[in-house]
């Protein structure tokens, strides 16, 4: 009964611990450059969902003004099964013009739009079930980033699709394999019809960016066995998408613009090394090293058609330091670094080839991140991060003057102490 009352307080008290950035990761992974986690980052994992091991429930709440990020997690005999929910409402704007010429004649006219695409709703889902060693995972969602009608036109901008997830875990010797596989489809309508004529259009003209696409995604982690306080592991991850347009981009004037031949499609391969030693059970470090090697093919679909292929290099590293000063309070702190990389890209025309190579990047970028774990008691975490290094640093440089003369200092106190403050309560018993 104590354990459930505790749990109740959690959820309330997540509610009122409001974050301004909801994020699908737990705060400990956003601090330490996704080199650490809790939780949070495990209980819908088709992986790594057996670490939460819930007695009875696992459960957190992360919200914030327009955003709501739910969590549960319950055990059923040898059934495991966790769910999230995330959903962004929106703002939808309707607005009435009333217009009066003379003493007798009056029109109105309606008009509805997201004002923004940060205005958007956004709606997901996730449930997982595990057993044993094996999990499979349902993702679906839906955006609504711009839709808009008035009198002149009508514009619909959606996404939506979903995935399936699977995933096994085994060990050949001392070494654990944690493999896994997933398919999705994506579909996003983007059409504006012209209901009269506007600008450039005449009525009736259409134009249509929509897309689909088919995405694949495979890979697996291996956990080597610990050395003493070493610890080595190894990430090799491969996706693909391929996509799907609409045979025809616009009718203006009557005129039909084709593009039943355009095409495009991308291959990823990103293997990821990290290295954990722990020389206290208090602390512990870790970094990693990644190369995402990317390859991208399109056609335009145009009368003259251009096709182009590039590959990029693109090398990353990252360290974190998670220390306990007490065993209820961990600090964490962390710096991602991203390396000039590498581009070279091939255009051909009809008669010509072009090819350039490049380095994309031309100068080193840090992430700072720092946070703090808070275990309340053996039932509730409070998970912070601060990023307060990030909000005042940018590589050599600083950014201290947010905001006009007359208020920067509150501002920029602002800044400091709540505008990069996160906020995650998870409650287990």
């Amino acid at each position: 009964m104590k354990a459930k009352k505790l749990g109740i307080l959690a959820v309330l008290l997540a509610m009122f611990a409001a974050s301004l950035n909801a994020q699908p990761s737990s705060n400990t992974s956003n601090s330490t450059e996704g080199l650490f986690g809790t939780d949070v980052d495990d209980f819908t994992n088709v992986n790594s969902w057996q670490n939460v091991q819930p007695e009875n429930l696992f459960g957190y709440v992360y919200v914030n003004a327009s955003q709501y990020n739910l969590g549960i997690a319950k055990q059923f005999g040898n059934i495991y099964w966790g769910s999230n929910f995330t959903g962004d409402i929106g703002n939808f704007h309707k607005t009435v013009t009333t217009t009066t010429t003379g003493s007798s004649t009056t029109t109105e006219t309606e008009s509805t739009s997201r004002g923004s695409t940060s205005d958007g709703t956004s709606l997901r889902f996730t449930n997982l079930i595990g057993i044993g060693n094996f999990g499979v995972r349902l993702y679906l969602y839906f955006y609504d980033y711009y839709s808009e009608e008035n009198a002149d036109y009508k514009t619909t901008d959606l996404n939506f699709g979903g995935n399936v997830s699977a995933g096994y875990n085994f060990k050949a010797g001392s070494t654990s394999f944690t493999p896994y596989f997933s398919i999705a489809y994506y579909n996003y309508p983007e059409k504006t019809t012209y209901k009269r004529d506007y600008d450039t259009y005449t009525e009736g003209d259409w134009t249509d960016s929509s897309d689909s696409h088919l995405y694949f995604r495979a890979g697996t982690g291996i956990d080597f066995a610990e050395r003493g306080i070493v610890q080595n592991s190894l990430s090799l991850d491969l996706n693909s998408y391929i996509y799907f347009y609409p045979d025809n981009a616009s009718s203006v004037g009557g005129v039909v613009t084709s593009q039943a031949s355009k095409s495009n499609a991308d291959v990823t391969f990103t293997p990821k090394y990290a290295l954990t030693v722990k020389p206290l059970e208090s602390l512990a470090f870790k970094v990693g090293a990644s190369a995402q090697f990317y390859y991208y093919h399109s056609n335009d679909g145009s009368s003259v058609a251009t096709v182009t292929d590039r590959f990029t290099f693109t090398p990353g590293l990252s360290a974190a330091v998670t220390y306990k000063i007490k065993d209820q309070l961990q600090l964490n702190g962390g710096v991602g670094v991203t390396i000039p990389g590498v581009r070279v890209t091939s255009e051909k025309h009809d008669t010509t080839t072009t090819k350039t190579a490049s380095a994309f990047s031309t100068t080193p970028d840090l992430d700072f991140s720092t946070g703090f774990l808070w275990t309340i008691n053996q039932h509730i975490n409070f998970d912070c991060s601060w990023n307060v290094i990030s909000s005042i640093v940018d590589c050599c440089s600083t950014d201290w003057s947010q905001v006009s003369t007359q208020d920067a200092l509150f501002g920029n106190l602002n800044k400091l102490l709540f505008t990069n403050l996160s906020f995650i309560l998870s409650v287990k018993f």
